[in-house]
C-alpha cells in the first residue's frame, strides 16, 4: 500500500505501519517467535518499499527508528507475556495436582478418584470392556499405630502406596487413597482371571515388603486385605453400586482371616 501510494505521489502515512505492528505483537495472540517474525519482516519489507521510492535519508532513518522501537518494545513485551502465560499455565497445573493429590501418600484423593473414575467408567460403558473395583484395606492398621507411633504409621501408608502404584499404569486405570488405611482402584478391559492375578501380586508385594507388624493377629509383618468387584458388562451409573461390591467383598475377606483376596462378580 505505501509502494502504491508513493508510485502515484499520495502521501500516505506510515504510523500505520506501527499500528500493524503493535497488531501482530499483543491483539491477535501470536506466540513470540511468529509475532516478533511478523514484526520484524514488516520493518524490513517497509524499508526496501521506501528505498526504492527513493524516499529522503533523513525522513527513511526517522521512520526507521520509530518503526524498530516498536518493534523492539514488541518483542520484549510479547515475550515477557508469553513468559508469564506459561508459568501461570505451570503454577494452576501444580495447583490442581495438589487439589486432586493426597498429600501423604501422593496418591489420588477420593474426590479426585470419584471424578476420574467416572471418566473411566463412562469409557468402559461406551466400549462395553469388563471393569473390576477394588478395595484395599492394611491389616490391623490401628494396632500399628498405636505400637510404632504415626509416623511409622505414615511411613508404611507411603511404602504400601507405592506398591499398589506399581500395578495401576495403563490410561484408564484409577487408584487412590480412600480414607485413613484404605485405598480403592478401578481397572478397565481386564478378565477376571488378570484382575485376581493382579491382586494377589500386591498382596504379596506389600506382605514383601517385610514391614514389622508385631500386633498383626495375621502376619508378623504388615499385610493387606482386598475385595474386588467385577463386573462384565458395566451399566451407566453403575460405579457407586461397584464400590458397595466391592466393600463387601472386602469384609469378606476379612471374615475369612485378612491377608487375603476376594472376589464378586457380576456377568450380566
Amino acid at each position: 500500500m505505501i509502494w502504491i501510494a508513493r508510485a502515484h505521489e499520495f502521501a500516505l502515512p506510515y504510523e500505520g505501519i506501527i499500528l500493524m505492528t503493535v497488531f501482530f505483537y499483543f491483539l491477535i495472540g501470536l506466540r513470540f517467535r511468529t509475532a516478533a517474525l511478523c514484526g520484524w519482516l514488516t520493518f524490513c519489507a517497509y524499508l526496501a518499499v521506501e528505498l526504492h521510492t527513493g524516499l529522503a535519508a533523513k525522513v527513511l532513518i526517522y521512520n526507521a527508528f520509530f518503526l524498530g522501537a516498536a518493534n523492539l518494545i514488541g518483542s520484549f513485551g510479547c515475550y515477557f507475556l508469553e513468559h508469564s502465560a506459561r508459568e501461570t499455565f505451570i503454577a494452576q497445573g501444580l495447583l490442581e495436582d495438589i487439589a486432586e493429590r493426597d498429600f501423604l501418600t501422593g496418591l489420588l484423593n477420593r474426590r479426585a478418584f470419584s471424578e476420574q473414575a467416572n471418566r473411566s467408567w463412562r469409557q468402559a460403558v461406551r466400549a462395553q470392556q469388563p471393569v473390576a473395583v477394588l478395595m484395599l484395606d492394611v491389616d490391623f492398621f490401628k494396632a500399628y499405630n498405636d505400637h510404632y507411633g504415626h509416623a511409622a504409621g505414615d511411613l508404611a501408608l507411603q511404602a504400601v502406596a507405592r506398591a499398589l502404584g506399581a500395578h495401576a499404569q495403563r490410561p484408564l486405570d484409577v487408584l487412590a487413597r480412600y480414607g485413613g488405611e484404605e485405598f480403592v482402584g478401578l481397572w478397565v478391559d481386564v478378565s477376571q482371571e488378570a484382575i485376581l492375578a493382579l491382586a494377589e501380586a500386591i498382596r504379596a508385594d506389600v506382605q514383601a515388603l517385610a514391614l514389622s507388624h508385631q500386633h498383626s493377629a495375621v502376619a508378623d509383618v504388615v499385610t493387606l486385605s482386598i475385595g474386588i468387584a467385577y463386573l462384565l458388562a458395566p451399566q451407566p451409573g453403575g460405579l457407586e453400586e461397584a464400590q458397595r461390591l466391592a466393600d463387601g467383598a472386602l469384609y469378606q475377606a476379612k471374615e475369612q482371616g485378612r491377608n487375603r483376596v476376594e472376589l464378586r462378580a457380576l456377568t450380566c
